[in-house]
C-alpha cells in the first residue's frame, strides 16, 4: 500500500501557517496570563479586605492594654478622645526605661479618663485649655468596645453599657 502525495503548497503557505499557529498560541498564554494576573488580583483583593475588616474590628495588643476611649456622655457619638500611656519613659540618666501597663485595665482607663474631665477637656468642649484648674469629674463607667478597647462614660448606672451597646468589664 503506497501512501498518497499531498498536493504542493504555494510559496509561502508554510510561513504563514507558522505564524498563524504562533500567533494563536501566544494568544492562549496572554488569556492564561491575564487570567492568572486577575486570579492573583482577586486573592490579593479578598486578602486585603480580610486584613482590613480584622484591623477594624480589633484593636491591636497595645491598643486595648494601654489606651481607653473616654466620652463627654454616655453615647457613643458624643465628644470624645483616646487616651494612653506610652511605652517607655526617658529616665533621669537619659536611659528609656519601659512602663508597665496596669494588670487592672478597667482601673487604669478610669484613671487616664479621670484625667481628661480633671484638666477640663469636656468642660471646654474639647478644646484645651490650661487655666490651671481642677475640674470636677463624675462618676465613671468602664464598658468593652467591640475593638476590645475600653469606653469610659460618665455615670455608674449598671446598665450603663448594655444602655450604649456595649460589654460591661467582667
Amino acid at each position: 500500500m503506497t501512501t498518497p502525495q499531498l498536493p504542493e503548497l504555494p510559496a509561502g503557505t508554510a510561513a504563514r501557517i507558522e505564524r498563524r499557529l504562533l500567533s494563536v498560541a501566544s494568544g492562549a498564554r496572554q488569556s492564561h496570563r491575564r487570567r492568572n494576573r486577575a486570579i492573583a488580583g482577586g486573592a490579593a483583593l479578598v486578602l486585603l479586605a480580610g486584613t482590613g475588616v480584622a484591623a477594624i474590628t480589633i484593636a491591636s495588643q497595645a491598643a486595648q492594654e494601654r489606651s481607653a476611649h473616654c466620652y463627654a456622655a454616655v453615647d457613643p457619638s458624643s465628644l470624645s478622645t483616646q487616651v494612653g500611656i506610652p511605652d517607655e519613659t526617658i529616665g533621669d540618666d537619659g536611659i528609656a526605661v519601659p512602663i508597665r501597663a496596669d494588670a487592672d485595665r478597667a482601673a487604669q482607663a478610669l484613671d487616664l479618663c479621670g484625667s481628661v474631665w480633671r484638666v477640663g477637656f469636656f468642660a471646654t468642649d474639647g478644646v484645651p485649655v490650661d487655666d490651671g484648674r481642677q475640674h470636677e469629674v463624675p462618676p465613671l463607667t468602664a464598658c468593652v468596645r467591640s475593638d476590645q478597647v475600653i469606653a469610659v462614660f460618665p455615670g455608674d448606672d449598671e446598665q450603663l453599657c448594655e444602655s450604649v451597646d456595649l460589654r460591661p468589664l467582667p
